[in-house]
């Protein structure tokens, strides 16, 4: 029985099975090293190789393509996240813009009468509370400490845009309309809030109510009383 001619896995140029050794041998037609007995682990054939590396070079940019979306995904959340947090500022400065444009602007109706009211009250309350009931060094003593505050804290003006304090706390901000039913009439965002008097701390009170301010200055003035080794203010340090 002929043996079968061992042949270079290169070239195929056939070896002499009885003069060729087992292992790795030099190939006399292409030079390169042959393996004519066969070898236990044979390698792959080219274009199997061609595959495998075509195939990772897939799975290698569709991994790639993946990570690029996923990052553009990301930054594309962030921008709208600091997109809405850009316009939810801008809404509130534009609401503070128009509620100071409002408080330069004339009003007419309701608000219109609300004001004019409350100017007379803030006007007049003092005057009428206190010229008939005080001699006139009472006048002169309520007069002293009334200029004592209003160089402290001034009473705010009807349109003036303001912030009070409630006791809770809480400050509100907006354009003082004036005083209705034991309340302040504040305009916030084109709206009429009615905060009432005593929800005011006192610094915020006494600058809106004219009758807790006047208790404030007859309270000062009954610490005189009480304690006459006080200095009393003179006519002439006024």
């Amino acid at each position: 029985m002929s043996q079968q001619p061992l042949l270079c896995e290169h070239c195929g140029y056939p070896f002499d099975a009885k003069r060729t050794v087992k292992g790795p041998v030099i190939c006399p037609a292409c030079g390169l090293v042959a393996h004519p007995h066969g070898v236990e682990k044979t390698a792959p054939p080219p274009q199997a190789d061609r595959v495998k590396w075509i195939s990772a070079l897939r799975v290698g940019w569709q991994v790639l393509i993946l990570a690029l979306l996923l990052l553009n995904l990301h930054h594309l959340l962030r921008l709208r996240t600091e997109v809405r947090n850009l316009r939810e500022t801008t809404a509130l400065q534009d609401d503070g813009l128009r509620t100071a444009e409002q408080a330069e602007t004339p009003r007419n109706g309701e608000e219109e009468a609300i004001a004019d009211e409350s100017q007379a009250i803030l006007e007049t309350t003092l005057r009428d509370t206190t010229e008939n009931t005080l001699s006139e060094e009472d006048l002169r003593q309520y007069a002293y400490y009334s200029d004592k505050l209003d160089e402290r804290y001034p009473l705010h003006a009807v349109n003036e845009y303001i912030k009070l304090r409630q006791l809770n706390g809480l400050i509100q901000r907006g354009q003082f309309i004036g005083l209705k039913d034991d309340a302040v009439l504040l305009l916030q965002n084109g709206a009429i809030q009615n905060i009432l008097l005593s929800q005011l701390d006192r610094d915020s009170r006494i600058r809106v109510d004219p009758v807790f301010r006047e208790k404030a200055v007859q309270f000062q003035m009954n610490k005189i009383l009480i304690n006459p080794s006080e200095s009393h203010p003179s006519s002439s340090g006024r």
